[in-house]
């Protein structure tokens, strides 16, 4: 399957996630802990069993967040997903959700190696994709880079509960930027893909693998985009894959933020 039978591909799961959110009856239900602990609910589970069905012909290595088989034999490829980014948003009722699916030809890629990549937007209904070497596009509409940033920045940024980080780096940061936090990591993502926010951070070294479709959308934008001591995201992805990362538009805000971060420990 070359990209942009891919993308052709996760565009049509990706609409077909949005019509399942509408009609799936008890999706905020808790059934069991995923393959990370986190508690799964009901949607999660609806919206990867949909995936696997489709795929379920083609020979593809899946990466997932909630219930990851073996594969049988050669695979042709990886596919990366996380059904449901922000199932407590979507189980609380805060309109931040998203689905999210990253691939490559590859069996265990790297980033470099990821052909096509859709976040949609679950609640607003927008679609962002990227295809490697073409760019990321929202709504169909490709999106341009622009460099320059109104002061005070805007910095999206996941801590969690992780106290050891957010004490550290989040009041440096708010001392010259605006903070935002949505708990669904992949829509930060594509917010900083185009330009709703100048910068995304996460640095605890808990950016799962199966947010790999966030990190291509704003590396195929342009983003500046290392980990937290300032290194190319180079790693195998596979189902234990974690990141951190630091992505903004600007060099010389991707600079101040890298140096912010290196107060933490390594």
């Amino acid at each position: 399957m070359n990209k942009k039978e891919l993308l052709a591909l996760f565009i049509k799961l990706g609409r077909r996630a949005k019509k399942l959110i509408k009609e799936v009856d008890n999706g905020k239900e808790k059934l069991e802990r995923n393959y990370f602990g986190d508690m799964s609910i009901k949607m999660d589970i609806v919206l990867e069993e949909m995936v696997k069905e489709e795929i379920k012909d083609l020979n593809f290595q899946l990466l997932t967040e909630e219930k990851p088989e073996k594969t049988n034999g050669e695979c042709f490829g990886t596919i990366i997903l996380d059904p449901l980014d922000g199932s407590k948003n979507y189980e609380r009722g805060f309109p931040a959700y998203a689905f999210a699916i990253a691939g490559s030809a590859k069996n265990n890629p790297s980033i470099k190696d990821i052909d096509a990549a859709v976040v949609v937007d679950l609640f607003s209904g927008d679609e962002y994709f990227a295809m490697k070497g073409k760019g990321t596009y929202k709504n169909n509409e490709k999106i341009r880079l622009d460099r320059k940033i109104v002061t005070p920045p805007l910095v999206a940024a996941d801590f969690g509960r992780d106290k050891s980080s957010s004490s550290k780096v989040f009041p440096a940061i708010s001392e010259f930027a605006y903070m935002r936090m949505l708990g669904a990591a992949t829509l930060e993502m594509a917010a900083a893909a185009s330009g709703t926010v100048d910068a995304y951070l996460d640095v605890r070294g808990k950016l799962l693998v199966t947010h790999t479709a966030g990190i291509m959308l704003m590396k195929e934008t342009g983003l500046m985009i290392s980990d937290k001591h300032g290194n190319e995201i180079t790693q195998t992805l596979h189902q234990n894959t974690v990141f951190t990362i630091i992505a903004a538009r600007e060099k010389k805000l991707h600079k101040k933020l890298l140096g912010i971060c290196n107060i933490l420990p390594k």
